[in-house]
């Protein structure tokens, strides 16, 4: 019996503990309540500039100033757009029938300083689903920023993603993330770009990049290792290499290896774009061992002369020089290896 009575005890303690939990525990609708979490590592602090309670003029696509029309709708920051960020003012717009047509959100922490009068502030325009229309939004300022009247927006993009505002004096640019070429809509932009804006005279000075109208063309990358056959002179003359298989040219990214009988030259160079056959090559920089009777001088020479190449069918690489020379290599694989790779130039299409 005394062996019993302590498993007894036991059990009475553990039923009787968690009927008293289940009775007297701290709960409310949705469960047992918590302590509230620590935020204070993670909330951004005020900015300097608060747009809530402000009046903004929405701004429609196909307009860059804010007129005085009767289709002029004008909102006031008085709702919160909550962001993984901070919580940004927001006002919704309607249709005359009461139906919500959009919101328009003011990125304030990115809101620039007063110059001359006049201060800007990135805006999100949402137009009931049809798209993501950001803004550089022209305020006239007076008192330091604690009255504003909206007279201004100059288009910045569609869906992008704002990083940085910086004004020098009345000049703003915006550095901003916008959608690459071919890259879907819904994804997260990842090409940098930048636009600058004169708030003063209310004008984009510099466009973003646009990358849907742009387009793709070839950009040729050597590859592989040549050997030096001769230079003809614009006279006639040729010089041919005194040891035919030390004069070399090696191709590494943007860079060219020389190798002579004696030191090693290095350089960069940047071919040029689409049919350009253009061929620019930074000074060439060697290694200053002592050798007799070797043309590393010369060689070095004729490769700060280039201007432009041509590749021949059977993979031969002439190069042209400032000087009328032409300078002949040929690959040691017999192949002229290459690929292709893709840049962007302005073109006239349409997105």
């Amino acid at each position: 019996m005394k062996k019993v009575l302590p498993v007894i005890l036991f059990f009475i303690l553990v039923i009787g503990g968690g009927v008293g939990y289940y009775f007297l525990k701290p709960t409310n609708d949705y469960g047992p309540t918590r302590s509230p979490r620590d935020l204070s590592g993670i909330i951004v602090p005020p900015v300097v500039f608060s747009m809530k309670g402000r009046e903004f003029i929405v701004p429609q696509p196909s307009s860059i100033t804010a007129t005085s029309s009767e289709e002029i709708t004008k909102v006031t920051l008085n709702l919160l757009s909550p962001s993984a960020k901070r919580d940004y003012p927001m006002a919704r717009f309607e249709e005359n029938d009461g139906v919500v047509k959009g919101t328009l959100v003011a990125l304030d922490n990115f809101t620039t300083e007063v110059v001359n009068s006049r201060q800007a502030v990135p805006i999100v325009v949402n137009f009931a689903g049809s798209g993501e229309f950001y803004y550089l939004a022209v305020l006239e300022t007076t008192d330091n920023g604690s009255s504003t009247k909206h007279i201004l927006s100059l288009p910045i993009g569609d869906r992008i993603k704002i990083k940085d505002v910086k004004n020098d004096s009345s000049l703003v640019s915006v550095i901003y993330l916008e959608h690459a070429r071919g890259q879907a809509m819904a994804e997260i932009p990842v090409l940098e770009t930048t636009a600058i804006y004169d708030l003063v005279n209310g004008k984009i000075v510099q466009e973003g990049r646009k990358p849907w109208l742009e387009e793709e063309v070839i950009v040729k990358s050597f590859t592989g290792e040549y050997l030096w056959q001769d230079t003809k002179m614009e006279d006639g003359a040729s010089i041919k290499p005194i040891v035919p298989d030390k004069y070399t040219l090696k191709f590494d990214a943007n860079n060219i290896i020389l190798g002579t009988d004696c030191n090693t030259g290095g350089a960069s160079f940047t071919a040029g774009h689409g049919t350009s056959t253009s061929f620019t090559i930074s000074p060439v920089i060697a290694t200053e061992k002592f050798c007799e009777a070797t043309q590393e001088t010369d060689y070095f020479s004729m490769f700060n002369k280039i201007v432009s190449y041509q590749e021949e069918t059977d993979g031969t690489l002439i190069f042209t020089l400032s000087d009328k020379s032409i300078m002949t290599f040929i690959p040691r694989a017999k192949v002229l290896l290459y690929e292709n790779k893709q840049t962007n130039v302005a073109t006239t299409s349409e997105r």
